[in-house]
């Protein structure tokens, strides 16, 4: 058996599922994807904040999948944090409920609500969820995060401005896609890939920083952009409106 499996807290997802979920079909890929992502969002996104996922008792992860990133997740976070994960794939959240146990996970159709109160969630991640949404769905969703996320919590989100886009081997579909993301600041394609996975809604989608600045950040406060590189699409850091300076300001008073 490789080594990376054996040093693994949790056994590894079957190949079907990986590749539902994230794409990806290798074993070590997919272990190390988990590690070195959820490394950016620590040390790169939290840490430019002062934060780390310690600082968080209540976390959702929007999107789990098999639970790639959950699985490295708990060594990572307080021993006391709650740890939630929500996805539409039946097949992903039952894996995840019979072999991640320290972590609570929820099947969902593809729209709000979920099943959390107002306000209960102090820290959100999605990573590449809202890369695959239209543009309505990402509002409606936005409207439902900011529901659920405290006061002071922060949310992180993906994105791809360009990322991959080499890889579309249909030259009239890159120009499109170049030409929308100009124009709208977002481009949205269906695919076959997943034609027969996931809803129509589900796609791919590219965000130019602006958009994502002007319409995410109409939502919540944007704290800052982090540059796709060892986590392969942009993750824009975001935090609940109603935490603004002033009113922090008088809460301590």
């Amino acid at each position: 058996m490789n080594q990376a499996v054996i040093a693994e807290r949790y056994p590894v997802p079957p190949e079907e599922l990986r590749w539902r979920s994230t794409g990806v079909r290798s074993a070590d890929d997919f272990l190390q994807s988990s590690r070195n992502d959820l490394e950016v969002f620590d040390k790169q996104a939290l840490g430019r904040e002062g934060k780390s996922f310690r600082s968080f008792q209540s976390i959702l992860d929007f999107g789990c999948g098999c639970g790639r990133l959950i699985r490295s997740l708990r060594p990572s976070c307080a021993p006391s944090a709650t740890i939630h994960g929500t996805d539409i794939d039946p097949a992903a959240i039952k894996w995840c409920k019979e072999n991640i146990p320290d972590a609570s996970f929820f099947l969902g159709d593809g729209e709000p609500p979920l099943p959390f109160t107002d306000k209960s969630m102090d820290l959100i991640y999605a990573c590449s969820v809202f890369s695959h949404l239209d543009a309505e769905h990402q509002f409606r969703w936005l409207v439902e995060l900011q529901r659920i996320l405290k006061p002071d919590g922060y949310l992180l989100l993906t994105f791809r401005h360009n990322c991959n886009m080499e890889r579309i081997a249909d030259a009239a579909m890159r120009e499109r896609i170049a030409s929308a993301l100009a124009r709208d600041g977002i481009a949205f394609t269906t695919t076959d890939t997943w034609k027969d996975v996931f809803p129509s809604w589900y796609g791919e989608t590219y965000h130019s920083t602006d958009y994502v600045r002007k319409n995410w950040g109409s939502y919540f406060e944007m704290r800052h952009i982090i540059k796709a590189g060892e986590l392969a699409e942009e993750t824009a850091v975001l935090r609940a409106l109603d935490s603004t300076f002033l009113q922090r300001v008088f809460r301590l008073s």
